[in-house]
This record gives structure tokens, sequence and C-alpha cells, in this order.
């Protein structure tokens, strides 16, 4: 019974260990990405009259309480997958506020594109099973096709000008205004899944968007 008891700790001690790993990887400070690193050398920063993407994942504090170290390795997961599509679609990287992004184009036909690629590919993430069990990520097909698999992140499209300046810490662009503000709410507006765009948006858009893969409700 003493050994059955030693071994069952050191179980414990050792599952205890993996979530800590993970934790403190999870939340280790980002390195300062200077002007001039290799990300900004490919995407400078635009800047007057940009593009604002802001993301958001659906009820991401429920799953962080019920789903600690599972949360840890699917944010890692969706933030990697986020920041692959940034470079690949001439966005720029401004922020991250805890699960939330937040991207700037000059192109509004790169920003949908990547939030298209994004919300197809987020469907394919080989999420941790114990996340898929709750009712907030578990998959979704209709009519034999995958609609939901896990984490379920809005997007919201915005454009027009903008106030920007670097950030004196992380010497990372960032922008300011009316316009910044607006796009935050559009973004607002949506739930899992879904991309919400501007009438500014739209404007900027060709008439048709089947080249997308997308249609709009309006």
């Amino acid at each position: 019974l003493q050994q059955q008891l030693a071994e069952s700790r050191k179980q414990t001690r050792g599952l205890q260990e993996l979530n800590d790993e993970l934790l403190a990887h999870l939340y280790e400070p980002t390195p300062t990405l200077a002007f001039g690193s290799p990300r900004d050398e490919l995407h400078t920063p635009p800047v007057g009259d940009v593009v604002l993407a802001f993301t958001d994942v659906q009820s991401s504090t429920q799953l962080w309480e019920q789903h600690t170290p599972h949360m840890a390795m699917a944010i890692e997961a969706h933030n990697s997958l986020m920041r692959d599509g940034i470079a690949a679609h001439n966005g720029y990287e401004v922020k991250t506020e805890g699960d939330a992004f937040m991207v700037t184009f000059c192109e509004a036909t790169d920003a949908l594109h990547w939030c298209i690629q994004m919300q197809l590919k987020l469907l394919a993430v080989p999420w941790p099973h114990e996340l898929l069990l709750s009712t907030t990520c578990a998959p979704v097909v209709q009519e034999g096709v995958m609609v939901w698999n896990g984490l379920r992140v809005r997007m919201g499209l915005h454009s027009g000008m903008t106030l920007s300046q670097r950030d004196p810490t992380t010497g990372r662009m960032d922008y300011y205004g009316p316009t910044v503000n607006k796009a935050a709410r559009v973004a607002g507006l949506g739930s899992g899944g879904q991309i919400i765009i501007s009438d500014h948006i739209r404007e900027a858009l060709p008439e048709d968007l089947s080249p997308f893969g997308a249609t709009i409700q309006w």
C-alpha cells in the first residue's frame, strides 16, 4: 500500500510539473521586437489610411477556468497559426492582449483573405481532446461539412485614417483614433467563427468574392 501511495504521489507530481511547464511557457515574456527585426523587414507597418483587424477567442475566460493546461496548449497553437498567416498575407502584428490579436494591413483583400484562411485552418488544428469535450469547442458537422471545431474565433475588419507611433517599450507600431475604436466595436459584434466587415471594407473589396471562397450577408 505504501508503495502504491508513493507511486501515486510521483505521478501527481509529474502531472503538476507538466502543467507548470506549460503555463510557464505560455506566460513567459514576449521578446521585444524592435524595428529592423526580420519580421519588420518583411512587412513595414502601414501608416495613415490602414485596414485594421481585431480577433478574439469566444468564451476564453470560461475555457481558461475549466481547462487551464489544455487551453495553454490550444492558445499556443492558435497564436502560431495566426502569426504564420499574418506573415503570409502581408499583415503587421500590432499587439496581442490575452488571446486577442490586433493586426494592420495595407489592402482590404489581404485582410479578408487572412481572416478566411485562419477560420478554415482553425477547423483543422489538432486541439487537445479534453477541450473538444466542452460545449464551446465541440466539433459540429452540418450536411457533411465541418463548421465548428475547437477554439471559436470572432474577427472584425474596418479601415480608415489612423494616428500611429511606436510603443516605447515594445518598439512595435501602435495605432490610435476613432478608426481604431470603431474597428474594435465591429469585431465585438461577431460570434465565434464569424468575420464582420464594415461598409468601408466592403467598398474596398471586389464585387465578386468567389475567389475568396466567401459570400457576404448584409
